[in-house]
């Protein structure tokens, strides 16, 4: 099945602080990105970053935001 929805660009760095606290802030401010760059509900976010903590950040806005999540481990491999 191919898309037909343009690709939309959106570097976003939700800080790395790693707080507890500061997680859920940081969501958000990851939501309004999204939602600044035109990302809707059921828009597809390709997250290309390792396991850390903006990588939670990140996949928690974009949930927030109602768009489903795609992950890409750059670190995973073949073999």
């Amino acid at each position: 099945m191919k898309s037909t929805k343009k690709t939309k660009k959106t570097k976003h760095s939700a800080g790395s602080q790693g707080a507890r606290e500061q997680t859920p802030a940081a969501a958000d401010r990851v939501l309004t990105t999204l939602r600044e760059a035109g990302i809707n509900v059921g828009d597809r976010v390709l997250v290309v970053a390792g396991t850390t903590v903006d990588w939670l950040e990140i996949v928690l806005g974009t949930i927030k935001a109602g768009a489903v999540v795609v992950p890409c481990m750059p670190t995973v491999t073949a073999s």
